[in-house]
Order: C-alpha cells, then sequence, then structure tokens
C-alpha cells in the first residue's frame, strides 16, 4: 500500500486520515499559489494510489482565506524583463499543473474541493476538476490569462464549456470575468454553496458520506461521466452495460441487494 503519512511539499502537505487522503494547500500568504515542484510530486503520488489502497476519498482544502490564487510566480516565472522560452514554458506547465489535474481527473476514487476566497487559474482548474466542489460565500472564480497576454492552460478551455457552456465559458476565459459565489452556484459551476462559517463541516459531511459509499461503483461512474460526455448517446449505453457488469461483481454490490431486501442501511467495504 502507498503510504501517504504526513508528506511535506513546497506549499502543500498530503496526510491519511483513515480512509480519507487529505491534501492541503499552506502558503496562505501567498494566497496558497502553487510551484510547479509541487503539483508534479503530488501528480506523482496520485498516481501511485491503487485499488488496493485504503483510500476512499480526497479532500483539497486551503488554509488561509484564499484556496489558491494560481502559480507562484516569484519561484518559477524567468529574470524580470527576460523573454522566457517557449519550450521551457510547456516543459513547466505540461510537467506540474498538467499533470496534476489529470491524475486528479483519472483517479479512480471521489475528489472534493473546499473554497473560499480566490481561486484563481490553476486555482480555478483546481477547484473544478473535482467530482464535488464545495465553496462558501466568499469564493470567487477567475481565469485572468488574457488580461496579462497569455493563453489558458491547467485544463480550463476543456473543464469550463462542460461545466457552464461555450458562452460562459468565453465571458471567463476570453475577458477574464471574475464570477462570484452566487453566480458559480447559479451557473453550475460549483456543487455545493454554503455560509463561510459552515463550510468546514459541510465539507467533512459530503467527504464521510463518499467514504462511506461503494468506492469501486463510485469509481466506475467517475470514468462513466468521462467518457460519456463527449460521445453518443449509442455510445454511452454500451459502456454503461460494459460497466454495470463490472459493478455487479463486487463486494459492495453485494451488499447493496442484501441491505435493500432486508431494509437496513448498506454498510460498504470499499470493494
Amino acid at each position: 500500500m502507498t503510504s501517504f503519512a504526513d508528506v511535506h511539499l513546497d506549499g502543500m502537505s498530503i496526510r491519511l486520515d483513515g480512509r480519507i487522503l487529505r491534501i492541503t494547500l499552506n502558503r496562505p500568504q501567498r494566497r496558497n499559489a502553487l510551484s510547479s515542484e509541487s503539483a508534479r510530486e503530488v501528480a506523482a503520488l496520485l498516481a501511485d494510489l491503487g485499488r488496493e489502497d485504503v483510500v476512499r476519498v480526497i479532500a483539497v482544502t486551503a488554509e488561509g482565506d484564499h484556496f489558491c490564487s494560481g502559480m507562484n510566480l516569484k519561484r518559477d516565472r524567468r529574470h524580470e524583463g527576460e523573454r522566457p522560452r517557449p519550450t521551457a514554458t510547456h516543459r513547466s506547465i505540461d510537467s506540474g499543473p498538467h499533470r496534476l489535474i489529470g491524475a486528479l481527473a483519472r483517479i479512480e476514487v471521489p475528489v472534493v474541493t473546499s473554497v473560499r476566497g480566490h481561486a484563481s487559474g490553476l486555482g480555478c482548474s483546481l477547484a473544478l476538476v473535482a467530482d464535488f466542489c464545495v465553496a462558501s460565500h466568499t469564493a470567487l472564480f477567475s481565469v485572468p490569462f488574457v488580461r496579462k497576454g497569455f493563453t489558458p492552460d491547467s485544463g480550463s478551455t476543456w473543464l469550463l464549456p462542460r461545466l457552464v457552456g461555450m458562452a460562459r465559458a468565453r465571458e471567463m476565459l476570453m475577458l477574464g470575468r471574475q464570477v462570484t459565489a452566487s453566480e458559480a452556484f447559479e451557473w453550475g459551476l460549483i456543487s455545493r454553496l454554503v455560509p463561510d462559517k459552515d463550510l468546514t463541516a459541510a465539507t467533512e459531511a459530503l467527504v464521510g458520506e463518499l467514504a462511506d459509499g461503494a468506492t469501486t461503483s463510485l469509481g466506475l461512474v467517475k470514468w462513466l461521466l468521462d467518457r460519456n460526455s463527449v460521445g453518443t448517446l449509442e455510445d454511452a449505453l454500451r459502456t454503461e452495460s460494459l460497466v454495470e457488469d463490472v459493478a455487479t461483481r463486487t463486494l459492495d454490490f453485494k451488499e447493496g441487494i442484501a441491505a435493500f431486501m432486508e431494509r437496513r442501511p448498506p454498510s460498504f467495504e470499499g470493494n
């Protein structure tokens, strides 16, 4: 089993808390900006997370008043006035932020993010790539790359159209519009909106519910949603049938049926 006991990285920490893998952004003085190195290391750790592990849900939270302001430019940028080489910029983004976003999207367990304050650039993608994003009324979402003469990265051009449609995605990506928490909830950008004082409790309640769920089935649903959102209805029907056959072979499926027949809540073990 992969060991995640108290891993400390630059601006991040990872801790295994029973069945929950907790990823905490902990550079509040920089609004939890992330370095390419930390993003790359977390992605590598997640890639080692197999079904045999005890982890049944991943919770991504942040210290301080903001979720994540994006890349730590003071650490990753070139010298002032020096034009960055295109290949160097590409390598830095592709090996760090892109690997992290891809790893969270592909991981076979549910991912929950808990957002207050700014979620900007990479931070916005990190918040929204989760299966569930719980946000407080203080949350602000933005992808302001064009305001700096740059282009979006971290999967935002894929995530946003899927979540809110092309028109609203253009508002955020081409105009750099900042979206409030209330707007984000209305648009379908986030899963749940709560008062700031209730953010931790609401996040923990959802994380606990998912940790108690049928882990294999949840992972298969996640895969189906990703695959079938870009295919045809016929593709969806076919893959649903194939995946359903896999799910019915699990112990959690047997427990679910038994609990239904016995009129009691199921007790899933995650296999």
